[in-house]
């Protein structure tokens, strides 16, 4: 699945003056702490593997600290998330928010994962 698509998105709405939300990206200070957050286990983080669109090549999003930011503020990099990813992102955040597990695409991978955390030993 592609991560990233390029796109003038944004081109459009410079000239609204829409307000976003944005997620800060953050990267990652250990391997074991990098495992958990790619296997979603965390559902307040958000893991952005491997995309050439962002500063940090292999970074998180904490949904408790998305902020609003004005269309102005953006510097637009001309790359958007692929469909899959931000459909994915869409319902991990509906499922930080609402403490249920949302959406088919965000609950199959979460406990598919953790099904193998718990396999490896990872978890208990």
């Amino acid at each position: 699945m592609d991560f990233i698509v390029k796109t003038k998105a944004l081109d459009r709405d410079l000239k609204l003056g829409k307000v976003w939300l944005t997620l800060p990206l953050r990267s990652y200070k250990g391997d074991d702490f990098k495992l958990l957050v790619e296997s979603l286990y965390f559902p307040v983080f958000f893991p952005f593997i491997g995309n050439g669109a962002c500063p940090v090549e292999d970074s998180y999003g904490r949904f408790d600290n998305i902020q609003t930011t004005h269309t102005t503020l953006l510097d637009p990099s001309g790359y958007i998330l692929s469909k899959g990813v931000s459909d994915m992102l869409k319902e991990a955040f509906i499922s930080y928010i609402t403490g249920i597990e949302y959406g088919d695409t965000y609950s199959f991978y979460r406990t598919e994962f953790l099904k193998e955390l718990k396999r490896e030993g990872i978890l208990k």
